[in-house]
């Protein structure tokens, strides 16, 4: 007698860790965060640089801060992925 196993393979499956989609999710997130952070903090230093006269100081503390809140953020992420 044969046995018709017409079963298709189940793509919810997370039985070998995260799809390929959600793993791309996961980095575009990462880099989205890093250009979000680090453009916004780059603005508002522009924006300081304009209103108190101190080119390039404004816009150099804004790329270090727009940076250190990024890789923050990131770490946040990740942590809470992990648990």
């Amino acid at each position: 007698m044969k046995q018709n196993n017409n079963k298709k393979p189940n793509k919810n499956n997370n039985d070998n860790g995260p799809s390929q989609w959600e793993a791309m999710s996961s980095v575009m997130n990462i880099g989205i965060n890093f250009l979000v952070c680090i453009g916004l903090c780059i603005y508002l230093g522009h924006l300081a640089d304009q209103h108190w006269d101190i080119a390039p100081k404004g816009t150099l503390i804004g790329i270090l801060l727009g940076f250190i809140t990024a890789v923050y953020t990131t770490y946040k992420k990740l942590m809470s992925l992990n648990k």
